[in-house]
């Protein structure tokens, strides 16, 4: 985990998914700055969303005309980013569906590995 670039919500996400990534080889250590945007993304997607609940998805502008709230566009900006990231680490149903992951059940050993198929 990068120190100190990450906001709260995005140290959360790197504690929950890298674990999980790692272990079916998904993550490595080369994909650090790509995953670092995900959470990045994920947790400005957080923030705006958690604006949008307080003030509301419009706003009153200078000269008293209702608008758009900004909170809202980067919600859709940043939700969007995060949905293609997530996309090349597996994260979403669609995505999953073209990546084959092979597990190796706990009780085989290499021949058997090795020699399964012949």
């Amino acid at each position: 985990m990068p120190r100190g670039r990450l906001p709260k919500e995005a140290r959360k996400l790197w504690r929950e998914l890298a674990p999980r990534l790692e272990r079916l080889g998904l993550l490595t250590e080369v994909d650090g700055p790509a995953f670092e945007m995900l959470c990045l993304h994920y947790a400005l997607a957080v923030k705006a969303s958690a604006v949008l609940r307080r003030e509301g998805i419009t706003t009153v502008d200078e000269r008293g005309l209702v608008r758009k709230h900004p909170a809202l566009q980067a919600f859709r900006d940043n939700s969007a980013a995060f949905r293609q990231y997530a996309e090349q680490f597996g994260l979403t149903p669609s995505s999953r569906a073209r990546i084959r992951i092979d597990e190796i059940p706990d009780d085989m050993d290499l021949a058997d590995m090795l020699f399964q198929s012949v």
